[in-house]
């Protein structure tokens, strides 16, 4: 989005990224309190606080496959300096989990 207006047609952009989202359905992503969640929907209003399904705790415990947690991060603190905001997006490979096993 930052080069929208320079590189790219900016309404081309907007219609882009509200589709896509910026972290697509099924990206892994870490919050600014140490928890993973993949990311299982997306609000066209703010695409940059997604509903996630966590997949570990603050503290790094796993949250078993079965164990529905899901985050509305426009609701709980995700937006740009709440504490439960988007820190990064990881390669799942990177961090060994399979993405498999929480979103069948």
């Amino acid at each position: 989005l930052g080069r929208s207006g320079k590189n790219f047609d900016p309404i081309l952009m907007r219609l882009f990224v509200g589709l896509m989202g910026l972290y697509p359905v099924g990206s892994l992503i870490e919050l600014a309190t140490s928890e993973l969640g993949i990311v299982v929907a997306i609000d066209p209003r703010d695409p940059a606080v997604p509903v996630i399904r966590l997949i570990n705790g603050p503290q790094g415990e796993v949250i078993a496959p079965d164990d529905l947690q899901l985050l509305n991060l426009g609701q709980e603190g995700g937006g740009p300096s709440g504490p439960r905001r988007i820190a990064r997006a990881l390669d799942p490979s990177s961090v060994g989990i399979d993405l498999a096993a929480y979103l069948l």
